[in-house]
């Protein structure tokens, strides 16, 4: 039963974090050990939005901060407020379509990195990933309704 359950499709992460980052892993290829959390959801977006610049700025606002870092327990973590998509809307299907094929393209070219043999290929790969995450901050940004305003409070904070 433990190896199906690890082949679920799911979202990991470290229940404390000094910088909220979560891994989306479609084909459910890792396996949980106790000092790992996964939501078993297969959700690029979501993993998306958690990773974006809003994703960890409501994070640090909502989880509380210790020595070991933000606390992404259930009961904090379940505080994020998460946008469900209106798909009879064209410009949101859109919109979660494009953040889901980025992070497609994201996590290819985390293989890609892996593989990489120079650095200046490597400087290179991660150009694009962080061009990518630039593109989905902005399409989380939308999708959240941010003002220009709002938009520089969240980029000018620093987790």
């Amino acid at each position: 039963e433990q190896q199906s359950e690890r082949k679920v499709p799911k979202i990991i992460f470290g229940e404390f974090q000094h910088n909220p980052a979560f891994a989306y892993d479609p084909k459910g290829s890792f396996a949980i050990t106790t000092s790992l959390i996964a939501l078993p959801r297969q959700d690029a977006v979501l993993a998306a939005i958690l990773n974006s610049s809003l994703g960890r700025f409501i994070i640090a606002h909502t989880c509380p901060l210790s020595d070991r870092g933000y606390d992404l327990g259930p009961m904090h973590l379940g505080k994020f407020p998460v946008i469900a998509p209106d798909f009879d809307r064209l410009t949101e299907k859109n919109r979660h379509a494009r953040i889901a094929a980025f992070v497609t393209q994201v996590l290819a070219l985390h293989d890609y990195l892996q593989n990489a043999k120079t650095d200046q290929g490597k400087r290179l790969i991660r150009q694009e990933i962080d061009s990518i995450d630039v593109k989905i901050d902005a399409l989380v940004y939308e999708m959240y309704g941010l003002t220009v305003d709002e938009i520089a409070t969240v980029e000018g904070s620093a987790i």
